[in-house]
This record gives C-alpha cells, structure tokens and sequence, in this order.
C-alpha cells in the first residue's frame, strides 16, 4: 500500500479437515517425505483402528463405530500431521507458491500488484484457487466455497478510483467467492483499509462484557478474586497481536485506555 499497490487476500475453508485425513495417502506422503520405515509403522499403528462414540448429555454413549479417516484432534501430533498430509498442495500451487500462510488448516494466498494489474492478479489467483479445488478433491478434503472468502486491501486514496465492483470476480468451480470489506483471521479482524477499526471495537466490546460480568458480581468476589479474574480473562484480549495497536489512530487508541 506504502508504494502504492493493492493486495488480494484469500482464505480458504476446509469443512472438517482433521476429520477427513486420509489415512493411506497420509501414510503415501511420509513415505514420499523419506521418513523412517519404521516411524511410518509406529504412525500407522496411531491412527489404525481408532473407533469413536457421542456422549449424551444424559451420561449415555452412542455405539462405539471405526473412525477410518482423520487425525486426533486436541493432540500435539495432529497439526504436524495434517501439515504433511497438505504439503503437496502448497507445492503444486503456481503464483503463490512464496506468497501462502498455513496455519494448521487455515489456508491463505495473496498476491499485490498495481492497481493496473488487478485483471491479470485475478486471474492468476483464480489459476492456484482451482488448484487448490481439485487437490482438495482428489486427496479427500472438502473445500468449503461457501466460508472462502477474500479482501482487497487498498488505501483509501486508491478507493477515490475504484471500487470491489470493478474487480474482475473470483471463482472456484462456478462459484463467485465475494470480495467482503472484512475478514476474521486467526481472531484478529482485519478490514480492507487495515485501519484496525472492527479489531478494536470487537476487542473492546468482549473486554466491556467481562467487566460488566465481574462487577454485576462485586459483592460476592474479593477485590484480589476480581483483579486475578481481570487479568486472566481481559488482559489476553489485549495482548493478543498487539503490535496492530503500535500505529493506532488516536480514537482507537483512546478506545483501549
């Protein structure tokens, strides 16, 4: 934006994605990956076999059925997993090879350019989403086009010459992922200006409700209970990416105070 370019975000959901692990190309991967015979067994061993039930809010469980797909869930092993299970796809993509973020099964690419390039952009980030689609349909994940979505952060100098509707579309499989004026990204809302407005106001209203919370209950929590309970559930919310607030506008900031 600093020298006057736009960048095109895309963040790709995958419907359950550590559920839908196949076990057998997972097990293709890390031999591809030249892992160990031996921990391929051990890993082969881990997930074989796993048989999975409801429990019931009445204490009750469903029947115990095989569970011959996916990961474990909630463990360390997991992640890692399911970043070797999807490392082929990272390599197969064309224009953003160097221009991904992946975060367990968050998926991201974005591209910049100037604002005269935004057709030829487009087209390019159409090329790796299609890629994208048909890795995810051959390797068993489902790309859910429904929650993909995309930004274009521009400055608002820019905005005086265009608008989204003059952006050629996005599509995955004839469907027009829409270009909307913000985005949640691992839980810091980042709108097309990144004026970090939305962030602060959604941080501050969570923290305005936790406070509301312990001081409805003053009378019945200490003041040291009260200060513990600010600090472990108020304080996060700020430190949490801070470094968006470094060169916050002034209301915003006096919005945190």
């Amino acid at each position: 934006m600093e020298r006057g370019e736009v960048t095109l975000l895309m963040l790709f959901d995958f419907s359950k994605a550590f559920d839908t692990v196949s076990h057998a190309v997972l097990m293709r991967r890390m031999c591809d990956l030249r892992f160990q015979p031996s921990t391929i067994e051990w890993f082969h061993s881990y997930l074989a076999g796993r048989r999975q039930a409801v429990l019931c809010t009445d204490g009750s469980t469903s029947r115990w059925e095989p569970s011959a797909t996916g990961v474990p869930q909630g463990s360390s092993t997991g992640p890692i997993l399911f970043l070797i299970y999807i490392n082929s796809l990272l390599q197969a993509l064309s224009h953003s090879r160097n221009s991904y973020m992946m975060y367990a099964d968050d998926l991201q690419i974005y591209r910049h350019c100037a604002r005269g390039d935004l057709p030829a952009l487009v087209r390019s980030m159409n090329e790796d989403a299609a890629t994208i689609k048909d890795w995810a349909d051959r390797n068993g994940l489902m790309l859910n086009k429904a929650k993909t979505k995309a930004v274009l952060f521009t400055s608002s100098q820019q905005r005086r010459f265009f608008n989204d509707a003059d952006v050629p579309p996005l599509i995955i499989n004839n469907t027009i992922i829409p270009l909307v004026d913000k985005v949640c990204n691992l839980g810091v809302t980042m709108s097309k200006d990144l004026s970090w407005a939305s962030h602060v106001r959604g941080m501050c209203s969570r923290a305005h409700g936790v406070l509301h919370c312990l001081r409805y209950r003053a009378g019945m929590l200490s003041c040291h209970v009260r200060r513990e309970l600010a600090m472990t559930l108020v304080l996060p919310l700020m430190d949490y990416c801070c470094l968006v607030y470094l060169e916050l506008l002034e209301y915003l900031a006096t919005m945190l105070q």
